[in-house]
């Protein structure tokens, strides 16, 4: 009734569009995050970062890791993707370039 009174036609997709609509979405967040940080590999990420990829497995490297301060730019990483992918939600035709 609401769809009819605000002439609102109502949109009924099917799985494989609404699933070739998010790999899009998602294509184009993984292009935005190697613009931005270079690579969309973690451990070149981590390379680039810190000039070599230190395992956490090893003890003295994952110390190593933590006085480098590679957490806290892994969550740096993460927040600013996640409030890409958010204001790629809200205007689906945000362009990779386009600053948030």
């Amino acid at each position: 009734m609401i769809p009819y009174l605000l002439k609102i036609k109502p949109v009924n997709k099917t799985s494989f569009e609404k699933q070739s609509e998010a790999v899009e979405q998602t294509g184009r967040l993984a292009k935005w995050f190697e613009r931005e940080f270079g690579t969309i590999i973690c451990r070149e990420l981590r390379k680039s970062f810190m000039g070599t990829d230190l395992s956490r497995d090893v003890p003295w490297q994952n110390e190593w890791a933590n006085q480098l301060g590679m957490q806290e730019r892994c969550s740096e990483f993460a927040a600013k993707t996640a409030r890409r992918a958010r204001a790629m939600m809200n205007d689906p035709n945000l362009n990779i370039t386009q600053v948030v």
